[in-house]
């Protein structure tokens, strides 16, 4: 979802919906326009918020609760952030440290300290950083 089909809104969520589709061949609902939520509208940058599947869909949420299925829904995110700044991959990237310090050194993040925190919080944040990394180092 983004907050309008105007600009740079669109374009991030078409990426990001685009990499998903070819991650996990999911049926395509396409790109939906949410002006009424406040984490799209009230920020000053584009956003998205991306649904990856329905947990009342008894198939859907078998592959929802399985790591490799999450494993690759985080890479496909990672995927279309990155096609949306025009990066791809260049080299293999390991540990969440060494992806920080990649992320850092392009100016990505201002400091690693909080994203180490929330590794410890938010299931697979590491697999998105390490293939952020990946893909622009």
């Amino acid at each position: 979802m983004i907050y309008s089909h105007i600009g740079q809104n669109q374009k991030l969520g078409d990426d990001i919906q685009n990499a998903l589709i070819a991650a996990t061949n999911a049926k395509n609902r396409g790109v939906k326009e949410r002006p009424d939520l406040a984490v799209l509208n009230s920020t000053k940058m584009p956003a998205v918020l991306v649904e990856v599947g329905f947990i009342s869909n008894t198939s859907e949420k078998n592959l929802l609760v399985t790591d490799s299925y999450q494993s690759k829904i985080a890479g496909a995110i990672a995927d279309g952030i990155l096609k949306y700044y025009g990066l791809e991959v260049i080299k293999m990237v390991n540990s969440v440290d060494e992806a920080l310090k990649i992320l850092k050194d392009k100016g990505v993040i201002n400091s690693p300290d909080y994203w180490l925190k929330a590794v410890d919080v938010v299931k697979y944040l590491d697999a998105f950083i390490i293939n952020v990394a990946k893909k622009i180092s």
